[in-house]
């Protein structure tokens, strides 16, 4: 029989395989040549088949790699004595180290606040897929798969992989989200004003966060009513004390 033995029957990406051939005698023993006393294998044509062929390659000294993560399998025969091992050994590959890292975000916009998905895709140097990974970027809150930023802007959100070489970021773009405060101010700004004199009132309305919200709807109203030339413009026509306000007329954080 022909036997085929390799050097660990778990390998990296990367690692040789380090197989061999032996041919045994009925006992199991080493089969020699009856002429010479030398091992058989020494002396006979020898082939290996690796499979699958894509699962292996070759390193820089021409000697067989693992190449692909999976499941493979070595196989020895002699051809001149027609045996084939029956048994073939069996190699699991694993992912070899590190080389390439490149982040995917399920959205490229959020608003303030909300959670992003981030998926991590680690590949090695034959390019397996190895792990996903937390993701990590600055001015940013991370979970252990999602990616949130409270203020406005742009961020790049990285996974971190030691060892890794090539890192391709994924970009963000962060929108306020829903108004959750209004502040309105005069302009002119006194405390006094002549009749007949006219103010233009502005509301800025903020998220939450504090964000300055500007895609937002407002309706403003007097008490007691005076005439507005102008949207948020108004005019005192007699004396008196009036209180001018802006709602918000789109929707709000918790209806607000």
């Amino acid at each position: 029989t022909v036997d085929t033995f390799v050097a660990r029957s778990v390998l990296s990406a990367g690692e040789r395989v380090d197989a061999r051939c032996e041919i045994l005698d009925p006992n199991g023993e080493t089969a020699v040549d009856v002429t010479t006393g030398t091992p058989l294998a020494d002396t006979t044509e020898l082939v290996i088949d690796y499979r699958h062929p894509d699962s292996f390659g070759l390193d820089d000294e021409e000697l067989v790699i693992a190449v692909r993560a999976g499941q493979a399998q070595v196989r020895c025969s002699a051809p001149s004595l027609s045996l084939i091992d029956e048994d073939p050994a069996l190699i699991t590959i694993t992912p070899g180290p590190a080389v390439r890292v490149l982040t995917q975000l399920a959205s490229d916009v959020a608003v303030a606040g909300q959670e992003v998905g981030v998926g991590c895709l680690v590949f090695d140097g034959f390019g397996t897929q190895a792990v996903a990974i937390s993701p990590f970027g600055a001015g940013t809150t991370v979970g252990t798969d999602k990616v949130s930023a409270n203020l406005v802007g742009e961020y790049e959100v990285s996974c971190v992989v030691e060892g890794a070489a090539d890192v391709e970021p994924d970009f963000l773009l962060v929108l306020p989200s829903l108004p959750a405060s209004l502040v309105g101010s005069l302009t002119p700004e006194r405390t006094v004003y002549t009749v007949d004199e006219q103010v233009t009132l502005i509301a800025t309305a903020f998220d939450e966060f504090g964000n300055r919200v500007d895609d937002v709807g407002l309706v403003y109203d007097s008490s007691p009513n005076v005439p507005s030339p102008s949207e948020a413009r108004f005019q005192f026509a007699v004396d008196g004390s009036y209180a001018l306000s802006a709602t918000v007329s789109t929707p709000t954080l918790n209806n607000l």
